[in-house]
């Protein structure tokens, strides 16, 4: 987790975002040869980009970029155990603190 001042860009190999409150990178196991994150943005801009999934030769990562007055909400979600999907194009991308969710 990556707490921000809002004005400057933060870049990383998977995700762009401007205006930048903070960032999470949620990691996550192994799946097949592939080892699974989800990086999630906070920004004070009014557009925000897509979401997206990208494969590598070793990762799968899902991106989101979310209000910036969503921070505090994803930090109490992920303050106990939580669990995360990712693919598609994107749109799915997602956390929960109930794995049950994703039945």
């Amino acid at each position: 987790m990556l707490g921000l001042d809002g004005q400057g860009k933060f870049t990383s190999d998977y995700l762009e975002v401007v205006s930048a409150a903070g960032v999470i990178e949620i990691a996550g196991g192994r799946q097949g040869r592939h080892f699974t994150a989800l990086w999630v943005g906070f920004s004070f801009a009014n557009e925000l980009p897509e979401p997206s999934f990208v494969l590598s030769e070793q990762m799968a990562v899902g991106t989101l970029v979310l209000p910036a007055a969503l921070f505090q909400s994803w930090l109490a979600i992920l303050s106990q155990p939580a669990y995360f999907r990712i693919g598609g194009d994107g749109r799915g991308n997602a956390i929960s603190s109930d794995i049950t969710f994703w039945g």
